[in-house]
């Protein structure tokens, strides 16, 4: 046995043993290690998840305390201070860090296409899938996938979610809205562009597939269970009998 190989099995069996007063997980891989010669001993250690602990109730129930020591013993840091410039100042303005605290740490994939793709937004949204609402051609660099849209929720920026998930979306008169606005008073708020439930032609579309499919849903559909187009048609009617 090298002094290397030594070191890290002696470590790796002394935590165990702190994490296990019975010492039942200690022995266990003790034995398994006499077992090794040094190379498959690497070969052990190279492996995703080489140590899995056995729990037995209550018998073996390691303790937030006794898990804290064994990462102090091994020298992993279960807590850290934290710096939120945004949300932690001194009473002069200045950006303070936490006291420790426990850490869990989210794990978002990174939006590739966004960074790469659509850094510049584009200025046109009129080429579209009529059937769909999706922009198309030259126009599509405007359009936002799920993952980025939900990025947008996710970091608060409401407003922003709302203008490209509706009128600059698919929002047929929220958009024409918006554009006629902008182009006679040179500039627009979302409190100036009416949201109508049943605007999103993507919102007609699942809701048209649905009633195909005999599904009534609270998309679009009322208690006469009809899409706005029937409605509508048949609001025309009554009003030409009247």
């Amino acid at each position: 046995m090298n002094k290397n190989r030594k070191q890290v099995q002696e470590m790796v069996l002394q935590a165990m043993d702190i994490l296990d007063p019975s010492k039942g997980n200690s022995s266990h891989y003790a034995e398994i290690f006499a077992s090794m010669d040094d190379n498959q001993f690497i070969e052990f250690l190279s492996k995703k998840f080489p140590y899995k602990f056995y729990h037995k109730p209550f018998v073996i129930e390691p303790t937030m305390e006794t898990v804290k020591k064994t990462l102090d013993f091994i020298d992993v840091p279960l807590t850290e201070s934290i710096t939120l410039p945004y949300l932690y100042k001194n009473k002069d303005g200045v950006p303070i860090s936490t006291l420790k605290c426990q850490v869990g740490y989210l794990h978002i994939k990174n939006l590739k296409q966004f960074i790469a793709k659509k850094n510049g937004m584009s200025v046109n949204i009129t080429k579209r899938d009529m059937k769909t609402g999706l922009l198309m051609a030259e126009d599509k660099g405007g359009k936002e996938s799920s993952r980025e849209a939900e990025s947008l929720i996710i970091n608060g920026c409401d407003s922003t979610a709302l203008e490209l998930t509706r009128p600059r979306a698919d929002a047929m008169i929220a958009k024409n809205v918006m554009i006629n606005t902008i182009s006679t008073v040179g500039r627009v708020s979302l409190d100036d562009i009416p949201i109508e439930h049943d605007d999103p032609l993507s919102k007609n579309l699942i809701d048209a597939y649905m009633v195909g499919s005999f599904l009534k849903t609270n998309l679009i559909m009322g208690e006469d269970y009809m899409t706005p187009y029937t409605r509508k048609n048949r609001q025309k009617k009554v009003e030409r009998m009247n």
